[in-house]
C-alpha cells in the first residue's frame, strides 16, 4: 500500500474513533474511553471502561457488532 493512503486511512480512522468518543461522552458519561494505537502499524483500540455493570450495557449495545477478533479480547463471545 503506498504509504500517503495509509496515513490517510489511519488519520480518518482516529478522526471517527474522535467523534464516536466525543458521542458517546455525551450520553454515556458513565463510560471510561481511551484509544490506544499499536506500533508499527497495528491496530487501533478503543478501550471501554466503567463500573460495576458497564460490561453487559456494553455487550448488549455493541456486543454483535463486533469483529470475532475483538469480541473475543473483550470475552463477549
Amino acid at each position: 500500500m503506498v504509504p500517503g493512503v495509509q496515513a490517510f486511512r489511519e488519520l480518518l480512522l482516529l478522526m471517527q474513533t474522535a467523534e464516536f468518543i466525543a458521542n458517546e461522552r455525551l450520553c454515556c458519561p458513565f463510560l471510561g474511553l481511551a484509544v490506544e494505537l499499536e506500533p508499527e502499524g497495528g491496530p487501533l483500540w478503543l478501550r471501554l471502561t466503567g463500573h460495576d455493570g458497564v460490561k453487559p450495557f456494553i455487550k448488549a449495545e455493541i456486543g454483535a457488532a463486533l469483529n470475532d477478533t475483538v469480541a473475543h479480547a473483550a470475552h463477549f463471545r
